[in-house]
């Protein structure tokens, strides 16, 4: 099996952890659609044709479950919905699932568009704006109404801390390609248990508080009340409960806000960087929405707006990578897995791959103009999965895309305070390493 070669004991291991971006990419152009990599204790294969994804995460999905830097993130996490497996993951979708329906997605645009309204009535004209921090708090903002169905307030500044806290250590042990086990009482492990008991305090407070006048609430949009309500006719003990509702929230927190805000910040960055697509944005939203605000049925209706967000999310896919562990031997692409093994498949690889995507590394909105997609094989582009394990928040995710962009550039114009290139830190999500600092100009008023 072609592969690149490594150093004894620890194999690929240095490379991959100083930059699996370049490492990845390299042993796909190098040595193929399948690549054998080595690191300690594991065989490793890298998956790199779309054929062989579909595989991986639809026909043989049986023969895998989620790879050890998933479960590394139990601590934090629990079992909720990302790191279960078997039957324990269907309960849980089936359980979540009514909260990510079409129409109550879209019951959320207004809030929003409200908050995003919000964060502008603090930029001025010529300010110079760390862009990434904003959409990251405006996003963990709507996060908390959309999941929780509270305006968490003077508790977010603290749950902003504890999250911080919990992703830093695991980005850590990523950076070094060791993630010490979260038993070990590590300085690093210390400080996670103890932002994981903050994080804790807050959303357990909530679920009591949601549970004591659930029966007054009435229909309310959240989808913590949805879950309640769901536990209660399935007539769950309240511990297990309330243990099974914070998994979820926090599962859900998690994945939400990381990579929305992150995918937010590339998409201003790009149009930063390319101010002639900004314009072309500009008049298409200026031309539809006239001046008003944005609504969820807008959004079809925006077709340069969604062929930006797509090259964004092709560009610069938040979730960079997959990896499945087999648990029985079976084939894919021809080679034979044995249990135990890992396999990765990247995001970043396939969206970059010239055999799919002309001048894969230039920001091209257009290429998305129709037929264009309809020509990729199904997994040369899938920023958000796929299979049943596919994000069950995508659609969220789109709408929250659209509509902030849609309510941001009519308001604001912005461009980059540096020329640098942007740095890149691929860890559990793909974000930029540094701020990234805009400066800001103001159209017009709200």
């Amino acid at each position: 099996m072609p592969g690149p070669p490594g150093l004894p004991v620890v194999g690929n291991l240095p490379e991959l952890a100083r930059d699996p971006l370049a490492f990845f990419s390299r042993c796909a152009r190098d040595y193929g659609d399948v690549v054998r990599f080595r690191v300690p204790g594991v065989t490793a294969y890298l998956l790199s044709h779309p054929d062989h994804i579909e595989d991986l995460l639809i026909t043989q999905r049986h023969n895998f479950i989620k790879g050890r830097a998933v479960q590394a993130n139990r601590p934090l996490l629990g079992d909720g919905l990302l790191t279960s497996e078997g039957e324990d993951w269907l309960r849980d979708r089936r359980l979540v699932q009514p909260a990510f329906h079409r129409d109550r997605i879209a019951g959320h645009a207004g809030l929003i568009v409200e908050r995003a309204m919000h964060m502008l009535s603090g930029w001025r004209d010529g300010q110079k704006c760390a862009i990434d921090r904003e959409l990251s708090w405006l996003v963990q903002e709507i996060a908390a109404q959309t999941l929780l169905g509270v305006d968490i307030g003077d508790a977010l500044p603290e749950a902003r801390e504890a999250f911080g806290t919990c992703l830093a250590e695991f980005r850590a042990g990523m950076r070094t390609g060791f993630l010490v086990p979260a038993g070990v009482p590590t300085p690093g492990n210390l400080r996670l248990r103890r932002a994981v008991g903050r994080l804790d305090a807050i959303v357990y407070r909530v679920i009591a508080e949601r549970r004591a006048h659930l029966d007054e609430e009435g229909d309310r949009p959240d989808m913590l009340t949805l879950l309640l309500r769901s536990m209660q006719e399935q007539e769950q003990a309240v511990p297990q409960g309330d243990r099974r509702l914070r998994d979820e929230v926090v599962t859900l927190f998690v994945a939400g806000h990381e990579t929305t805000g992150i995918a937010l910040t590339f998409t201003c960055y790009l149009l930063a960087r390319h101010p002639a697509v900004q314009a072309q944005l500009l008049a298409e939203l200026e031309a539809r929405l006239d001046g008003r605000l944005p609504t969820a049925a807008d959004l079809p209706l925006l077709p340069f707006t969604q062929m930006v967000i797509k090259e964004a999310l092709r560009l610069y896919p938040p979730a960079w990578a997959l990896v499945r562990t087999a648990i029985r031997d079976c084939e894919i692409g021809g080679q034979r897995l044995r249990a135990g093994d890992s396999v990765t498949v990247s995001q970043w690889v396939l969206h970059h791959d010239a055999r799919y995507f002309a001048r894969p590394y230039q920001f091209e909105p257009e290429r998305w103009a129709a037929p264009g997609p309809l020509d990729l094989p199904r997994f040369a582009y899938f920023p958000f999965g796929g299979g049943p394990r596919g994000c069950i928040g995508e659609g969220l995710a789109l709408l929250e895309l659209g509509l902030i962009v849609a309510t941001i550039v009519p308001r604001f114009g912005f461009e980059l305070t540096s020329a640098r290139d942007l740095e890149l830190l691929p860890s559990i999500t793909l974000r930029p390493r540094d701020s990234v600092e805009v400066r800001l100009t103001k159209r017009r008023g709200p």
